[in-house]
């Protein structure tokens, strides 16, 4: 009797809750993301200022012919390698240098893309840079097997104020802030240090032979010059602390210029996390071609901290941005107060050689945003109110509301917002809208890393889910997934936390 009585009371409760979602419905209470303007976004195009098909104004002019409402345009900052020979890496190293914004320039770059954005008003065309900051070689090119790594490991970078602030980005190219040298390093370096004692010795005599004699020969000349030229380039002569010549500088190197962006008020985001690259690649005078190979870095979007998120679309969905995958425990690190800063995720065009120009709504970020200017995208994109989406869902589906409330108060909160919770259970309003013909897109709506409810969509639905099962004391996060095992949808978090 006892359990036959306590099924009909969480019925009656459970019915209690729903009658009071629908008087939140038909009273007006619910609030809507009509507060905000949602602005379709291409993130990521790439002219021929660093490899692209199309010129800066052909890119401002298919942009302008296109649905977006936003497009940020990321040329590569720099496109050099360097590979010095030890023991002297600086001062016999051979470059290798292909068209950046760097050989561009910086300020013919920005410049041109605001003049641009002035002739095409239904858009919002904003200059940003994807960072090229570090790389690392393996092997060696007088046996043969000289292997350039990583080169493809790049952020995308925008909303910095200056141009010089983009100008100075931390690389290899640019430097990085030094740091105290460890004793153990420099001891590490004493062979150095003794090649160059006796380089300047060797150039010292070379220096007294000619005054002792008054003979001037080309080996006189050139040691004492050489010697001058090496201590000059060389100087400090201490290890690097960020090196390409050990591949293990590459976390310090993300996060020199993760922190340098964050310190500037940008907005810096990893590209392509899961993607691998394989090149052959000619490096004059060295060997007539080597490997170039980009191992996927998921952990450094993980081991990082302070950027604003990663590129879930095309590359960053197979682990990374799954349920239970990096991006959760990073989450739930920022929801414990192991981190400053929650990183969100977004959609990565990546346009730069196509005839389709029908791609350009291949992968979209919708953004709501209080306004359509620069300093609106910019905060949305900081509070992480957004989606994004692939295989070209975002023009069958939009999202109009995914918003959580806390049915004593009825405060709510949007996608990227955080919701204030007590005991009582939280009623989520998805409410999607279709604008094309769609047949059995799966959804699902997660707490963390469990599944809470799954959602057949075959047109635009509405639904109202309760969860009267969520953590009382601690902060957690709500998300919602478009597709199954290939995931074409995904928002950022609503975040709850205890009042």
């Amino acid at each position: 009797m006892s359990k036959i009585y306590f099924r009909y009371m969480k019925k009656l409760l459970s019915s209690t809750i729903q009658m009071i979602i629908i008087l939140f419905m038909f009273c007006g209470k619910a609030e809507s993301s009509q507060e905000y303007v949602r602005l379709k976004a291409g993130i990521h195009f790439d002219s021929e200022v660093s490899g692209g098909q199309y010129s800066l104004e052909e890119l401002a002019h298919i942009i302008g012919k296109s649905n977006l409402d936003v497009a940020i345009i990321t040329d590569h900052d720099n496109m050099e390698v360097r590979y010095g020979f030890a023991f002297f890496r600086k001062a016999f190293q051979f470059p290798v240098l292909r068209n950046s914004v760097h050989t561009y320039g910086f300020e013919n770059y920005f410049n041109k893309i605001d003049d641009l954005n002035k002739f095409f008003p239904n858009v919002e065309i904003i200059p940003g840079i994807e960072a090229v900051p570090y790389y690392s070689w393996e092997g060696n090119p007088i046996t043969g097997n000289l292997v350039l790594k990583n080169w493809h490991r790049h952020l995308l970078v925008f909303g910095l104020q200056k141009i010089e602030d983009y100008k100075n980005l931390p690389s290899l190219k640019n430097g990085f802030p030094t740091n105290p040298i460890p004793r153990a390093s420099i001891i590490k370096k004493l062979p150095y240090y003794t090649t160059l004692l006796l380089l300047l010795i060797f150039g010292l005599l070379s220096m007294a032979l000619i005054v002792k004699k008054g003979k001037i020969t080309l080996l006189t000349v050139l040691c004492p010059v050489m010697a001058l030229y090496v201590l000059f380039v060389e100087f400090p002569y201490l290890p690097w602390m960020i090196s390409p010549y050990h591949s293990n500088s590459d976390t310090d190197a993300f996060q020199c210029l993760i922190d340098y962006v964050h310190e500037r008020k940008g907005l810096v985001y990893w590209a392509h996390p899961e993607a691998t690259y394989t090149q052959d690649f000619p490096i004059p005078l060295i060997q007539k071609t080597i490997l170039l190979t980009t191992d996927p870095y998921s952990y450094l979007v993980y081991q990082t901290k302070n950027h604003s998120g990663f590129a879930g679309f095309w590359e960053g969905m197979k682990s990374l941005g799954k349920p239970g995958g990096l991006w959760d425990l990073a989450l739930t690190e920022y929801c414990k107060g192991l981190r400053p800063v929650a990183p969100y995720v977004i959609g990565e065009l990546d346009f730069e050689e196509t005839n389709d120009l029908k791609l350009i709504n291949e992968t979209n970020t919708f953004l709501f945003c209080q306004g359509k200017s620069r300093e609106a995208i910019f905060e949305a994109m900081r509070q992480g109110r957004m989606y994004t989406t692939r295989n070209f869902l975002g023009e069958k589906l939009v999202i109009e509301e995914f918003r959580a409330y806390n049915l004593a108060t009825e405060s709510s909160a949007f996608i990227g917002e955080t919701l204030k919770s007590g005991n009582t259970p939280i009623a989520i309003h998805i409410k999607i809208r279709a604008t094309g013909p769609v047949h059995n897109q799966k959804f699902t709506l997660w707490r963390n890393d469990i599944p809470i409810k799954q959602l057949l969509v075959n047109g635009s639905v509405e639904e109202w889910i309760v969860d009267e099962n969520h953590p009382n004391d601690e902060k957690f996060y709500y998300k919602f997934y478009g597709g199954d095992d290939w995931i074409t949808l995904v928002t950022n978090p609503i975040f709850v936390e205890p009042q």
